[in-house]
């Protein structure tokens, strides 16, 4: 989710303006001031995989209703409960609209607390940046594919009862290595989903580097139309599936002008589906599962 991304480096900022000590990056210390400002990260936000409620995945001009009956949000409120608030929302391929329900007795849904007593336009993305609500439940929108839509809706009461931090191997420097990066085909390729979908990214550049004496390479991904930035690795190892979790892990990777880059394998994180349901997670491909085993990292969450 954009809003949790975007909490990262304000997190830090905000640190280094107040006098704090931020580690330089790469120092055993820095480390674990990712996961620290991570954990901020997540504490700030109402929206994310641990106040994910429901998810609602439409096709293109297909209608949701959703209403706050009692304390439940539902897409049927049953006769004789308490009404609360209520919206209407509709997907086309330029974006959402959501509108109040046509049904008398329903409180407006709002944004940034402005009742919504007409149809309003939801851009691609921008229901993550802006404050969407039916009643206290806020609500998030994206694209999950041209013609597929997802509303995700959250209950931000339930952040501190269901996060209690991230569980991590111990840091070391052991687990951050220097690659060789090449530059990949430039094609594309149509990942899958945890939901049975796919999602189409660029083979952008080929890693090379060795762990614990082994050769080992991976493929960085970006998106289509973005041609600079952090590369996107998603990756398995021998640890998938036991210490770590099944699906994958993630890494942010930065490539160097001079063609190398600094993988930081301490800093591999796990795909919100490790959290939640409601989400649709990008599998790793064939060639991104290392034979190695990562103690580095994401550890499998807790009652997984």
């Amino acid at each position: 989710m954009k809003g949790l991304k975007a909490l990262l480096p304000r997190f830090l900022a905000v640190a280094l303006s107040t006098g704090a000590a931020v580690a330089i990056a790469g120092s055993p210390a820095a480390k674990s001031e990712f996961w620290a400002a991570r954990e901020a990260a997540y504490r700030a936000s109402p929206r994310g995989p641990f106040t994910a409620i429901r998810a609602d995945y439409l096709r293109w001009t297909e209608a949701l209703h959703l209403y706050v009956a009692g304390d439940s949000l539902v897409t049927d409120p049953g006769a004789g409960r308490q009404r609360g608030a209520a919206a209407t929302i509709r997907f086309a391929k330029a974006g959402f609209a959501i509108s109040p329900v046509d049904e008398k007795g329903y409180r407006y849904p709002t944004r940034a607390g402005i009742p919504i007593t007409g149809l309003e336009f939801v851009g691609k993305s921008a229901g993550d940046e802006q404050d969407y609500r039916i009643g206290r439940f806020r609500l998030s929108f994206g694209l999950q594919g041209e013609e597929l839509g997802r509303v995700l809706a959250y209950d931000p009461d339930l952040l501190a009862e269901r996060f209690h931090g991230f569980v991590t191997f111990p840091d070391s420097d052991d687990w951050r290595v220097e690659a060789r990066v090449t530059e990949a085909s430039q094609d594309t390729l149509n990942l899958g989903t945890t939901r049975g979908l796919e999602k189409p990214f660029i083979r952008a550049a080929r890693l090379e580097f060795e762990v614990g004496g082994k050769a080992c390479a991976l493929t960085g991904f970006r998106s289509p139309g973005e041609t600079e930035g952090a590369l996107f690795v998603p990756f398995t190892d021998a640890t998938s599936g036991e210490a770590s979790y099944g699906v994958g892990r993630y890494l942010r990777v930065m490539p160097s002008p001079d063609g190398s880059a600094q993988i930081d394998f301490n800093r591999a994180t796990n795909p919100w589906c490790a959290y939640s349901p409601f989400y649709n997670c990008v599998l790793p491909p064939e060639e991104n599962r290392l034979e190695v085993a990562i103690r580095a990292g994401e550890r499998t969450p807790e009652g997984h």
